[in-house]
């Protein structure tokens, strides 16, 4: 559960209608107007702030912005359409050609409204931005949604308008929750590929490890750069391609130090390696005890075990 800010006690100011300490006004749940409208009181720069009850849902026809919210700072290039709701501390920087409308919606509206769809409450619980290529396209009627709530919220004696506003409202939400949904899909579709990349790896270097072969054999094996090889394995696995490897080569050698019965110089030369002192010290390195006492200490735990 989270607790409202108290609006005596945070630096960080709180407000209904940003700029406005007299609180909501409006006869409606439902605030709309132009972008421009504040932003140009305020020399096109909106500082941080937080609304306690109130979602933001902007819409931005032309021009670009910064947009400042929990520590994050995001440029924006319109068209776009961003959700913020409420007790995120945002904050604005508009350039002056910007157009479009920003909408405030009271939370208990909001909830009534929309919240029948759990698709919809996923969707509104976090900042969502899609602008630029991302943006809404003519096709999608988000243009055509804002201009029916600027109309809708003008004609206060139009009967069913709250009604047309919130479907109005309605078809924005529901747009940016299928981009939502969409872009979890491509994130959740580039995670798996990425998995699938490092399996293949790991599955090569299964094969090959006792040739001490260069990263860049298994990148081009895999038809990417070793770079990008790097990248993968640690953004999967947290370790470098090169720890993998190593971690490979170390399993092999722990096994054969504990199972059998050759030298471990000879084990050095198997395992790909031209000097056994060479294998030695990697193997301190990585172990933290040489292979000679890594393979007493195992078989007298060994021993010790069958008594």
């Amino acid at each position: 559960m989270v607790d409202k800010p108290d609006r005596k006690k945070k630096s960080v100011p709180v407000y209904d209608l940003f700029g406005e300490e007299k609180g909501w006004q409006a006869p409606d749940p439902i605030h709309i107007e132009p972008l421009s409208v504040r932003s140009s009181t305020y020399d096109w720069e909106i500082p941080v702030h937080f609304h306690d009850s109130l979602y933001q849902v902007m819409f931005v026809k032309s021009g670009h912005f910064v947009t400042h919210f929990d520590g994050r700072e995001v440029e924006v290039q319109a068209p776009a359409v961003v959700s913020i709701p409420p007790l995120i501390v945002h904050g604005f920087s508009w350039s002056p050609d910007v157009d479009g409308y920003v909408l405030m919606v009271q939370s208990s509206a909001f909830s009534e409204w929309l919240m029948a769809s759990e698709r919809l409450q996923q969707a509104v619980t976090s900042v969502l931005i899609f602008g630029g290529e991302e943006g809404p396209t003519p096709e999608d009627g988000i243009d055509f949604m804002f201009q029916k709530l600027v109309e809708e919220f003008g004609r206060l004696e139009r009967q069913g308008r709250q009604l047309a506003m919130r479907s109005a409202l309605g078809m924005v939400m529901v747009w940016l929750a299928r981009k939502e949904m969409k872009s979890l899909a491509v994130s959740a579709a580039v995670e798996e590929k990425s998995s699938l990349r490092v399996r293949q790896f790991r599955d090569l270097v299964n094969v090959h490890f006792k040739s001490q072969k260069p990263l860049s054999f298994y990148a081009r094996e895999l038809g990417i750069t070793t770079t990008h090889l790097n990248n993968l394995c640690r953004e999967v696995t947290k370790k470098s391609a090169l720890e993998i490897v190593h971690e490979r080569i170390m399993l092999e050698a722990k096994r054969r130090l504990i199972y059998a019965t050759v030298s471990v110089s000879e084990m050095a030369y198997d395992l790909g390696f031209n000097d056994p002192g060479y294998f030695s010290r990697f193997f301190k390195r990585n172990a933290g005890i040489s292979p000679y006492a890594y393979r007493k200490n195992v078989q007298s735990e060994l021993s010790t075990s069958d008594t």
